[in-house]
């Protein structure tokens, strides 16, 4: 629907802080047209706060947005905003998105519950990370990232502007946020790791840590199979910023398990794990 309303500039508010004035031009280049009157938004918005403190942990926002061709002022003047920004981000990138080229995912928060994904095939793209203002975090282990994707069809411009609040890459790494799974060998238990960092690049995406899961169903072990298959089925109920392409690589992966092997506890969640990739 289109969007004239002011509630739109309250969240903006929210999500862009006056204290972040690094981002200060692709703000107001967002702002330029989310408020056009000829823009028509979907929006989605997301934000954690500590129970305790109050602040800020995680937030996200998107709008998908619909233009006449006749406004691609709107997104040239995005673009020049981050061009404009460019000397005080920490991480940019830009380009049109190929079919074979690998997703690009903005972190949420810790990164351990997916991100946002700004890349889509035949779609241009340009990003932009910034530390939050040391006002807001004086920990310095938070950043805001910008980023826009677009294309021009039919006389009309599709794209989705976003941005999110989360902690850097350095500090999820230092932090070594993984997940550990116990496996047996035998009687003996194992562990084992998957890294959790979702982030601002290729790293440990949706489909690489459902691969993991997937190699150790090779195991000789029941017990071991098992454990996987439930990890396999938790992992696919999050499966909201994954491509089409990946979910359906996934849906023939889980075939091909659930054909291989017998056990009734795995085929029943294989095939839970299935409808959720639906």
């Amino acid at each position: 629907m289109k969007t004239k309303i002011l509630s739109i500039i309250c969240i903006l508010m929210a999500a862009m802080p006056l204290g972040a004035e690094a981002q200060t031009n692709i703000r107001k280049a967002f702002d330029k047209l989310i408020l056009s009157g000829d823009v028509t938004l979907s929006e989605s918005h997301s934000k954690e706060k500590d129970t305790d403190t109050g602040i800020k942990q995680s937030q996200s926002d998107i709008y998908k947005f619909v233009l006449p061709s006749r406004k691609i002022g709107l997104v040239d003047n995005i673009v020049k905003a981050f061009r404009d920004d460019d000397n005080l981000a920490y991480s940019t990138s830009s380009g049109v998105t190929a079919a074979d080229d690998r997703d690009i995912v903005l972190a949420v928060g810790d990164g351990n519950n997916g991100g946002v994904q700004v890349t889509q095939t035949g779609r241009r793209y340009v990003y932009a990370c910034f530390l939050a203002s040391p006002k807001e975090d004086p920990s310095g282990n938070y950043r805001y990232a910008y980023a826009m994707n677009w294309e021009e069809k039919s006389g009309e411009i599709h794209g989705t502007l976003i941005v999110t609040y989360a902690t850097t890459l350095k500090h999820r790494q230092s932090a070594s946020s993984a997940r550990t799974v116990t496996v047996y060998n035998g009687d003996r238990p194992m562990q084992y790791t998957f890294s959790g960092n979702t982030d601002n690049s290729f790293i440990n995406s949706w489909f690489t840590v459902f691969m993991g899961y997937v190699n150790m169903m090779s195991s000789e072990h029941l017990k071991t199979r098992q454990a996987m298959a439930a990890k396999i089925y938790e992992h696919c109920k999050n499966t909201s910023d994954v491509s089409s392409e990946d979910r359906a690589t996934a849906r023939e992966v889980l075939k091909k398990l659930m054909a291989d092997d017998g056990d009734s506890v795995i085929t029943q969640l294989l095939k839970s794990a299935l409808a959720n990739l639906k």
